[in-house]
């Protein structure tokens, strides 16, 4: 019985092999955030924010502001073919927006703001930190927020994104938050590849202290997105 073993046939497939895998599952992951469940997160709250009282009334907003692109545009997965001719907004455009959405937000008057759809780093809108643009055209009473990313990613090869994305949801309060906490929920069916692109849909949950020692618990989410 003879054994023929060849070390650099078999150092070649290795190497191939690592490739592979690096190609296929170590760099993807890498690319992608891996956001833990029951995570507390970064609460930002100024020193004279007030506390809620018990009993008195409350206005909540919710709002998907589609990452501030206005209306003059139609994106790839706006229509069923995917066959929208728009992947890039103007920072004109995305200022103007912010600009427009402080004003209805000023004009209403809510006590929470819950947001949807917030760029934070994205290749789509410049890298804008769209949650700032919009804090910054706000009344210093909105002097509390929290957020976190459901959809983050360093690079996304399909050809009408090629780059960066990132995309927040957002609890905006005029009384002292207490703490936050992300509550993921379940993804998309995907392969272990797709599933490193896709986004991770999640519940944001801000707690704030009441006059009387209990709490309000404020949620935000996106239920239909990626679907």
């Amino acid at each position: 019985l003879r054994i023929n073993f060849s070390f650099r046939k078999f150092g070649n497939s290795f190497i191939l092999f690592l490739l592979i895998f690096i190609l296929l599952f170590l760099l993807p992951w890498l690319n992608a955030d891996h956001p833990q469940d029951n995570s507390e997160l970064p609460v930002f709250c100024a020193p004279h924010a007030p506390t809620l009282r018990r009993g008195q009334k409350i206005k909540i907003m919710t709002y998907n502001i589609q990452f501030l692109a206005g209306k003059n545009y139609v994106f790839f997965h706006d229509v069923p073919d995917l066959s929208g001719k728009n992947s890039v907004v103007d920072t004109k455009d995305v200022l103007a927006t912010a600009d427009g959405i402080a004003q209805v937000i000023i004009d209403e008057t809510p006590d929470f703001i819950c947001l949807q759809e917030i760029d934070d780093g994205s290749r789509r809108t410049g890298y804008v930190d769209q949650l700032k643009l919009l804090l910054d055209r706000l009344p210093s009473e909105y002097c509390c927020y929290t957020s976190a990313f459901y959809w983050k990613v360093k690079f996304i090869p399909h050809p009408k994104i090629f780059g960066s994305l990132g995309m927040k949801t957002a609890i905006i309060s005029k009384y002292k938050i207490d703490r936050a906490v992300r509550r993921n929920l379940p993804t998309l069916p995907l392969n272990f590849f797709l599933s490193q692109f896709s986004g991770k849909k999640l519940i944001l949950q801000a707690f704030l202290p009441v006059d009387d020692g209990s709490q309000l618990s404020v949620m935000s989410t996106h239920l239909d997105a990626f679907t």
